[in-house]
């Protein structure tokens, strides 16, 4: 799957992912999400999942809390795969101005969970958004070359 379109509903994404839990997931994975019943960010991790299943979660529920952006999406009321664990999952820019930042800096500051991840090289990040580029702002992406940054175009 390289791309999914969102139209507002769950049927875009739920096919290709209906029985995957976060347990099922073959390299780690960080998404996070605003939960309105405690007030706070939520961290759903792959590596929870697989040490206890009340926090395995179904994948596409997930991803569908990071879309739940007021004004544009419902929230999303989800619960873990045996049911023990619930959410109400908003998009969590509510909280965190850049959620991918967060996830980013969480592994690299945690060798117990991430053990192989020696720096950004080891990382491939999916940030998926419900907002839109705001005026003639052009799209920016990272792009690392002998451990600089550099910033450019997405269209470079």
């Amino acid at each position: 799957m390289t791309a999914v379109e969102i139209e507002g509903d769950e049927g875009s994404v739920q096919p290709g992912f209906n029985s995957t839990g976060l347990r099922d997931i073959v390299k780690p994975v960080l998404i996070s999400c605003y939960d309105l019943c405690s007030s706070a960010s939520l961290v759903f991790s792959c590596v929870d999942a697989m040490e206890d299943k009340i926090f395995d979660f179904r994948l596409w529920e997930v991803c569908r809390t990071t879309w739940a952006k007021h004004g544009q999406f419902e929230p999303v009321e989800i619960s873990s795969m045996d049911g023990a664990t619930k959410c109400v999952g908003v998009d969590d820019g509510l909280s965190l101005s850049n959620p991918a930042v967060v996830a980013i800096t969480h592994v690299l500051h945690n060798k117990q969970d991430f053990p192989f991840v020696r720096g950004v090289k080891d990382l491939f990040v999916l940030s998926l958004s419900s907002g839109e580029a705001s005026g003639a702002a052009t799209p920016i992406v990272a792009k690392v070359e002998d451990r600089k940054r550099v910033w450019m175009s997405k269209n470079e």
